[in-house]
Order: C-alpha cells, then sequence, then structure tokens
C-alpha cells in the first residue's frame, strides 16, 4: 500500500501520534494538493462509515421482521433455514450505495483535482519561475547597452521592445548567445499573458534553436527547460518532452534538474495520469 495513503488514513482516524500529526498538519498547511487529498480521503470513510452503520441497524431491524415469519421446530435444520429473497436484495442495497457514494466523491473530487492542480496548464503554474539574466558587463550604460535594455524592457513587460532591441545584438558579440534565450523568452512571456499561439510557436522555435547551437553551459540549460515550459503551455507533451524531461532530472550537472525532477514526479502521479 503507498506510504501516503496509509499516513493519511491515520491522520484521520487519529492513529497517528502526537509529534507526527503536528508535522503532517504543517505539511497540509503547505501542500495544497496534500490537503485536498486528505479531505477527499475524510469524504469517502465517513461516507463509508455512515453508511455502515446505517446497513448494521437496517440488517437487525430486517432479521427481527423477517424471523417472525419463519417457523422452526426441533426437526428444522438450521443449515436449511432461508430467508426471503427481499432480504438478500435489501441486504446488497447499502453496500452499492456506498460505492456510488465514493465513485461520486472520487470522481468530483478528481475532475477538481486533476484541472486545478494536474493539467499541463496548472503544471507549469507550479513550474515556471523567471530567468536570472544579467548583462555581464560591470557599469553597463542602459542607454548604449542593448542586452541591459532588453532585459529592463523585459522587466516592464514590453516585450514586443525587447524583442526589437535584443536582435540589434551581432552574431560576433559576446551577449549574441543570452540575446537570443532572451528572445525567446520575451515571445513565451507574450504567449503565457495572451495564450498567442503564435507567439509560443516562436518561442518553441527560439529555445530549440539555442538548445542545440548554443555554447555557453547555464544559456543551453535554461533554453532547454523553458523548451519545455513553452511545451507545457502549447499541451506539446510527447515522448520526445518525458525522455527530454527525464534527462535534464537525471542529470545532477544541469541547472534545472531538481526542478525537473518535480515536475516529473507530478506527471507519474496517479491524479495526472488519471482518466476520466
Amino acid at each position: 500500500m503507498d506510504d501516503k495513503f496509509e499516513k493519511i488514513e491515520a491522520f484521520i482516524k487519529g492513529k497517528m501520534p502526537p509529534d507526527e500529526m503536528q508535522s503532517f498538519q504543517k505539511k497540509m498547511e503547505a501542500d495544497q494538493e496534500l490537503a485536498f487529498e486528505v479531505e477527499l480521503q475524510r469524504l469517502e470513510w465517513e461516507a463509508m462509515h455512515q453508511l455502515r452503520e446505517k446497513d448494521l441497524r437496517n440488517k437487525f431491524k430486517e432479521w427481527n421482521k423477517e424471523s417472525a415469519h419463519v417457523k422452526i421446530d426441533s426437526k428444522t435444520d438450521a443449515k436449511n433455514i432461508q430467508l426471503p429473497k427481499t432480504t438478500k436484495i435489501r441486504y446488497l442495497l447499502p453496500r452499492i450505495a456506498a460505492a456510488a457514494v465514493v465513485l461520486l466523491i472520487f470522481g468530483f473530487g478528481g475532475l477538481y483535482l486533476k484541472s486545478s492542480q494536474y493539467s499541463h496548464l496548472a503544471l507549469l503554474e507550479k513550474s515556471y519561475t523567471p530567468p536570472v539574466i544579467n548583462s555581464g558587463i560591470k557599469g553597463a550604460d542602459p542607454q548604449t547597452d542593448n542586452l541591459t535594455k532588453g532585459i529592463i524592457a523585459l522587466d516592464i513587460n514590453e516585450y514586443s521592445k525587447a524583442i526589437d532591441i535584443l536582435k540589434q545584438i551581432p552574431v560576433n558579440n559576446t551577449n549574441y548567445e543570452k540575446a537570443q534565450f532572451l528572445i525567446g523568452h520575451a515571445h513565451f512571456l507574450k504567449a503565457k499573458d495572451n495564450s498567442d499561439s503564435l507567439e509560443l510557436d516562436l518561442a518553441i522555435k527560439q529555445f530549440k534553436l539555442v538548445a542545440d547551437s548554443g555554447q555557453t553551459h547555464d544559456i543551453v540549460n535554461q533554453a532547454e527547460w523553458y523548451l519545455l515550459m513553452a511545451q507545457l503551455k502549447a499541451e506539446q507533451v510527447d515522448k520526445d518532452f518525458i525522455e527530454n524531461l527525464k534527462r535534464i532530472a537525471s542529470d545532477k550537472n544541469h541547472n534545472y534538474d531538481s526542478n525537473a525532477k518535480q515536475l516529473l514526479q507530478r506527471m507519474e502521479s496517479f491524479w495526472y495520469n488519471w482518466k476520466y
């Protein structure tokens, strides 16, 4: 059985040690997904518990009622006493109802969790952080240095202006790779804010270009990671996406290995892969 499931069950039933319970409560406060799973499991448990109690009470009533119509004498074999078929049917009804309630709770709760926490857009929001880029030139003049001016334009959400400025940096400039990556990121931010498919396509193309042809470790790593972010936004999650994500997650020298591990863990979870 899943260790997390057992911990949730122990928490719900009050069988968790006090110190462990306090630690678990803190985890729930910090993790919205865990808190939702606990609430979902609690509702399922309460539904089953209440229906079992009702089932037991109904059975006693039914047995008392039916026993009044069953004649037993000294010659009657107890093994041969048959209760009416209606009793058997009524005996099953509470179990059918319990199963239906659990399925309903699981279904509606699962739909909410799937859409709010495990959709591609939800995964993007959890995984995305702005890249850290500086001009690399101490005392750079924002009036004359195009990389600095492009970064400033990005910071104030003037994405089109940033793209125009960054495109002015020539191939032989030491900041060319940074500029190319930032052009891709400017397209991505435009698409992220406005759901513009054209801008998203341009971002993906630009990130791929830098990831494939870049020479600087940090810039290439950033391009590879933000390519995945753009593909998440575009719902382009295919075999190549998963392979690239696993490669980054397994590369200890990659700048985004821990980010990739977290994203991969979410994408391997039951709720991400749940089909409804």
